[in-house]
């Protein structure tokens, strides 16, 4: 029976923020960076959370809870602040882009990786969850066969990273899952498992 009533869930985005006008999110989101555009990904990763369900196959996971809505420019500084003011969980479905010629990135623990978790380690009640991004089929670092994709904040240790699963239609074993063909996988280069789930 849980919904998210009494929730409020932080949402920064590459880009931009959440169309607040939204029919399932209308008086649901408060956009907190006022310079950023609107976005069709922001606003579909809310939705994905908060959805109304005023269409019953656009219901979100928790359609009691309300969001905070930023793009992801300075957002470490931000979700210090966030985190100061009682903020209690985030979502972060974005990365770096990946190119050729960075792919010595990959699963390296970065300073970015060293920020989000020394800003997650002094804000203990703050659960940040991170995608695992969405390259494992781009054709980098082919040698290891789809896994060491991760990037930066995707390979801190005091967030939740989330791969993604597709569609499931009936529930009857753990078999019925799948992740999809995109979800960048783990490990890190210091050999601890991620994404944490999917």
């Amino acid at each position: 029976d849980l919904d998210g009533t009494g929730v409020t869930v932080g949402v920064w985005e590459a880009g931009g923020v959440a169309l607040a006008e939204h029919n399932e999110l209308e008086g649901k989101v408060e956009v907190i960076d006022d310079m950023a555009e609107v976005t069709f990904h922001a606003t579909h990763v809310t939705g994905t959370i908060i959805s109304e369900g005023n269409n019953t196959n656009a219901i979100g996971m928790a359609p009691g809870a309300m969001a905070k809505s930023s793009d992801s420019n300075n957002d470490i500084a931000e979700l210090a602040f966030y985190a100061l003011d009682g903020g209690l969980l985030t979502n972060h479905s974005y990365g770096t882009i990946l190119f050729q010629g960075n792919q010595h990135l990959l699963g390296i623990y970065t300073s970015a990786a060293g920020q989000w978790d020394e800003l997650l380690f002094n804000s203990p009640y703050l659960l940040s969850c991170k995608s695992a991004g969405n390259t494992r089929n781009d054709g980098f670092n082919s040698i290891d066969n789809g896994y060491d994709q991760l990037l930066n904040a995707s390979c801190a240790k005091n967030n939740l990273v989330v791969g993604a699963i597709g569609d499931v239609d009936g529930l009857s074993s753990p078999t019925d899952f799948n992740e999809t063909n995109f979800s960048s996988w783990g490990p890190t280069d210091d050999w601890r498992i991620k994404p944490d789930i999917t």
